[in-house]
């Protein structure tokens, strides 16, 4: 039985969320997304960490889902580089990225990530308009 995956940016809107319940995947990598609603016809299962992204003035961050009781899913937690050991999932900015490893029936265990970049501004002395991607997404390609 093939594994179901969706990858979506919700932008923080919670329609997404509804799709995702009525769909028939089985996980969901959620970039900008926020805490599901409460009135879901159905419960999604989400990794345990808080609704924030370090840097982030909003709650929103990475999330997976467990969409479907076909698979069976084991979140991987994120700690900070100043908190991890050695053999910690060590990320430079919490929210940024989430990982699980998938089992199911037939299918060989594998590890999924979800990804985002943050948007950054020059300094405010540099009175510049511009915003980068470039410095966060190298971040979280170390990570």
């Amino acid at each position: 039985m093939p594994v179901k995956v969706i990858s979506w940016n919700i932008a923080g809107q919670w329609a997404p969320w509804h799709c995702l319940a009525a769909s028939d995947a089985d996980v969901a990598l959620l970039q900008e997304a926020g805490a599901p609603p409460q009135d879901l016809p159905r419960p999604i299962d989400v990794d345990p960490a808080p609704w924030r992204t370090d840097g982030w003035l909003w709650s929103r961050r990475t999330a997976i889902a467990k969409l479907s009781d076909r698979v069976s899913v084991e979140w991987i937690e994120a700690k900070s580089l100043a908190c991890a050991d050695p053999k910690d999932f060590a990320v430079s900015r919490i929210g940024t990225l989430t990982a699980a490893r998938v089992s199911a029936p037939e299918v060989e265990p594998f590890v999924v990530v979800s990804m985002y970049s943050l948007w950054g501004k020059p300094h405010a002395s540099t009175r510049s308009p511009w915003i980068v991607s470039d410095a966060s997404a190298h971040r979280a390609v170390s990570d």
